[in-house]
């Protein structure tokens, strides 16, 4: 069974006719022409077919309103990038016959390739329809291929007419759907660039109402935000000053250094440093810090010995150094503690896709009550894994969106309203 990935957008009513005539410039033209009239306005749409349930065949001269569902087929015309030219080629023939596989895409190529690098993409199987008790509709776009919705998930391409498609539109929220994946947030109410894993009811989770303004808050009383450099991770957890005592009692027990408590402790505005190795459960992953270079039959014995200088009993493992920070937030009872691996850049992905780190964040995160905690993953941004007691798994993508954005309080309650999912979370 095949990936079905869509595009969707929410616009209102008396957006639609800006949001069909962008779409009209921006999509193939079609065999077939349908006419909307939506606020007065005549909008023309273009497609392969056009179908609207229970009504008469759809022609030109059709003049169509108050509909409920419309569906169509059409392409798309966006810009090329790496991931919309690979998505141009046909795979039946690549591994059989390569170079005829070569001819093919060439030709294909130049049928959807429209000079000034400008191609079109699709089909995609469209639809627009109204939402219930409501002056918003919901306009999806998709793809009919699995390698279409591939591209779809990974195009910058895609994303910029998504983006340029959402602010023709004056869209409320815009994203794509992958499914049991996920979403990629692209815009909401403006650009945004987020990775949710699932929808995050805020009636029957209510404290995501008011998640991005806590999430604003924290970095930029921290001032964390200016702080990436691109070249490492970190693990970081905000929590308050009450909590002081039992999340360094739980680090006593889950770090390894000569040394064990207390720990320092900084005053209002201070910061204080400390290294220590921090103690994992074992998994495939994290073994990868365990070799310092590529690994060949040559170095089986290396790898051995630093496999058990690591090593300590019960399927537990010490990695490190990482550099710990604890800071105490200026003029706030909260702090701050990150730690940030001081081991080769190379394995510093580990901490990003590991899972037995992210089981170590969410019960360092239950031992201090925090606040929120996530990974920080510099320029790629923010991987958040817990926030008020909910274990989450989303990625915030472009941090400096988030913090300039005068809406973003309202996302989780606006965007669940707009598209709830009932076998979410």
């Amino acid at each position: 069974m095949g990936l079905d990935y869509s595009i969707k957008t929410y616009i209102k009513k008396d957006k639609l006719p800006a949001s069909l005539k962008w779409l009209s410039e921006n999509s193939v033209k079609g065999e077939k022409t349908l006419q909307i009239r939506c606020n007065n306005e005549i909008s023309h749409v273009t497609g392969l077919y056009f179908k609207i349930k229970n009504h008469p065949p759809l022609t030109a001269d059709t003049i169509i309103e108050d509909f409920t569902v419309l569906d169509f087929f059409t392409s798309l015309i966006v810009d090329i990038d790496p991931k919309v030219l690979a998505s141009v080629a046909n795979d039946a023939n690549f591994y059989s016959e390569p170079f005829l596989w070569l001819e093919d895409y060439k030709e294909d190529f130049e049928e959807r390739y429209l000079g000034k690098g400008k191609i079109s993409v699709g089909g995609f199987d469209t639809t627009i329809k109204k939402i219930e008790n409501s002056d918003v509709y919901e306009m999806s776009f998709m793809a009919v291929t699995s390698k279409m919705s591939l591209m779809i998930a990974k195009s910058i391409a895609v994303k910029k007419w998504i983006v340029d498609f959402s602010k023709a539109s004056d869209a409320i929220f815009s994203y794509v759907d992958m499914e049991d994946l996920g979403r990629n947030v692209y815009y909401y109410k403006g650009p945004v660039n987020l990775t949710l894993n699932t929808n995050y009811d805020t009636h029957r989770y209510p404290a995501f109402a008011t998640f991005f303004n806590d999430y604003r808050m924290l970095l930029t009383s921290s001032g964390r935000p200016s702080e990436n450099t691109g070249l490492s991770v970190s693990i970081v957890s905000y929590f308050k000053q009450e909590m002081l005592p039992a999340c360094l009692q739980w680090l006593q027990n889950n770090t390894w250094a000569q040394e064990k408590l207390p720990f320092p402790v900084p005053r209002s505005g201070e910061t204080v440093h400390f290294s220590t190795s921090l103690i994992f459960d074992l998994d495939s992953t994290i073994i990868v810090c365990v070799q310092d270079l590529q690994f060949d039959m040559d170095m089986v014995k290396d790898f051995k010995n630093n496999f058990e200088s690591i090593y300590l009993q019960n399927g537990k493992v010490k990695i490190g150094p990482f550099e710990v920070r604890l800071t105490k937030i200026r003029d706030s009872d909260l702090y701050e503690i990150a730690f940030r691996p001081k081991f080769h850049w190379r394995d510093t992905w580990v901490i990003k896709t590991s899972f037995t780190v992210k089981k170590w964040i969410l019960e360092l995160s239950i031992a201090a009550d925090s606040i929120l905690s996530f990974i920080d993953q510099e320029v790629t941004g923010h991987r958040i894994l817990y926030y008020k007691g909910y274990q989450l798994d989303f990625k915030i993508h472009d941090l400096e969106e988030i913090i300039s954005s005068a809406s973003i309080n309202d996302f989780f309650s606006d965007c669940y309203a707009l598209d709830p999912r009932e076998n979410d979370i």
